[in-house]
């Protein structure tokens, strides 16, 4: 391993601790205020076939901003785009620490259906910033 990717590997190591920490410290923070309100809270877990209907509608179907037609189809492309990429984000933070992972030597054939499907969601970002611009 030459000097460059050991220096490499650290900081990355580094900065995905400090990253990965100030979340953390956010998270608890945001935890804390949630918990200090004081009175009765209206959160009950009921209503949970109602309740996934609309995470799967209004959340990733993006029903509501598809009302109206050429930016919210727009606004869908661009989001469906951003998750896609977050599985290749996660694959490069972790090569960043450890070079020699790549998921494609776990599921080849499951990675490769996934980087056509990246392919085309990039592809159809790309005429979603269009129209946006």
């Amino acid at each position: 391993m030459s000097i460059y990717t050991g220096i490499k590997i650290v900081l990355m190591a580094l900065l995905l601790i400090a990253g990965f920490s100030i979340f953390t410290l956010r998270v608890k923070h945001l935890l804390a205020l949630m918990k200090s309100v004081k009175g009765k809270t209206d959160v009950k877990p009921d209503r949970l076939r109602e309740r996934v209907r609309v995470l799967i509608t209004d959340i990733l179907g993006q029903s509501n901003v598809r009302r109206k037609k050429g930016p919210g189809i727009a606004h869908t492309l661009i989001f469906f785009g951003f998750l896609a990429v977050q599985f290749h984000s996660l694959e490069l933070m972790i090569q960043g620490v450890l070079p020699f992972f790549h998921i494609s030597g776990f599921l080849p054939s499951l990675y490769a259906a996934y980087l056509f499907a990246a392919d085309l969601l990039a592809f159809l970002v790309l005429m979603g910033l269009g129209y946006a611009l």
